[in-house]
């Protein structure tokens, strides 16, 4: 993967982040961001899951630099 392409990767994940952040923010003030509610709970899941691509990517980026 080259630089560009990491670059285009993480900023599609930070994308979809802020979005989450915002639906997450719009259940709080409904006071329905909680686990009893499936869409909440599966934009945690989303959220985990991108956290975990942007580390792994970060993490990959990192070590070809160091090569």
């Amino acid at each position: 993967m080259t630089f560009e392409e990491y670059t285009q990767v993480i900023t599609q994940i930070n994308k979809q982040l802020e979005s989450i952040a915002q639906q997450t923010a719009n259940q709080a003030l409904l006071n329905c961001a909680h686990e009893g509610n499936p869409n909440f709970v599966n934009l945690m899941k989303q959220h985990q899951n991108l956290i975990t691509q942007s580390q792994a990517l970060s993490e990959a980026m990192m070590k070809k630099f160091k090569e």
